[in-house]
């Protein structure tokens, strides 16, 4: 018969299931034991009892948003003074149309990739 002593910790549980296995005899006992210690190490260790949602993950995916945000609004900026000014309303001149798109889209370009 197994002590408990061979439950004791990792690398006993091993050691116990090891010799357990290697034996001719079957231990119920030890068997069960074996099983309850690797049942509760799996339970301990199952990825749902661990939060997806942490600080660093937080802050990175608010990172992300921020620079993405950043980004779209380059990009809308891009897509005003293109489409819309361009082609439909036939602006060429956009710096006298809106003094103050080309600064917003190059700031909102550079703190999105710096984001």
């Amino acid at each position: 018969m197994a002590s408990s002593s061979d439950l004791s910790g990792y690398d006993d549980l091993t050691t116990a299931f090891i010799r357990h296995r290697k034996r001719k005899s079957f231990d119920r006992n030890l068997d069960e034991r074996i099983k309850a210690r690797g049942e509760k190490i799996l339970k301990e260790n199952h990825p749902r009892n661990t939060s997806r949602i942490n600080s660093h993950s937080v802050f990175w995916m608010t990172w992300l948003y921020v620079g993405g945000g950043l980004i779209g609004v380059n990009l809308s900026i891009g897509c005003y003074c293109v489409l819309w000014l361009s082609y439909y309303k036939k602006i060429t001149d956009w710096d006298k149309h809106s003094p103050y798109i080309i600064p917003i889209a190059t700031a909102s370009f550079i703190a999105g990739m710096i984001w």
